[in-house]
């Protein structure tokens, strides 16, 4: 397991883990914060860009005490599956791009939805999770309002 840095654009490459779903990519940091993601194509505009620019936007979604982590890819997959331990509990945050529910082997990105998906499952005892959400469209160009 490892310490989880705190968040923050200016970390290696190797702190990155790729979700794809044949059509896209999304980089997921070991802090569980999503920096990189162009739903529409490999080279199409971002949604989120910090990995390039602090204010280019990301999608953190972590425990608020201290924790450890280990991840690993699900079996023949591009999912990522994050343990995290603190010192009240433990969860698995999983990550993924979905695919096309028809999609055969040779058109995997054809028909895929634009949607990363992330999962929290709790294994034992209590984590407090928090998450920020800043959608930067055009690689941090256009500011985006959510509402509850």
């Amino acid at each position: 397991m490892r310490d989880a840095a705190s968040p923050t654009h200016d970390r290696p490459i190797a702190d990155y883990g790729m979700l794809a779903d044949g059509r896209s990519a999304a980089l997921v940091a070991i802090d569980g914060s999503v920096d990189w993601w162009c739903p529409d194509r490999f080279d199409g505009p971002s949604i989120f860009a910090r990995l390039l620019d602090a204010a280019g936007g990301h999608w953190s979604l972590r425990p608020v005490d201290p924790f450890r982590v280990e991840r690993r890819y699900l079996d023949g997959s591009l999912a990522i599956q994050s343990t995290v331990v603190t010192d009240r509990g433990a969860a698995r945050l999983t990550d993924v791009l979905l695919l096309a529910g028809d999609a055969s082997a040779h058109d995997v990105g054809r028909g895929s939805p634009a949607c990363l998906a992330r999962v929290v499952e709790g294994i034992e005892g209590h984590i407090d999770w928090t998450m920020d959400l800043v959608a930067r469209p055009h690689y941090g160009r256009t500011t985006v309002e959510i509402r509850r």
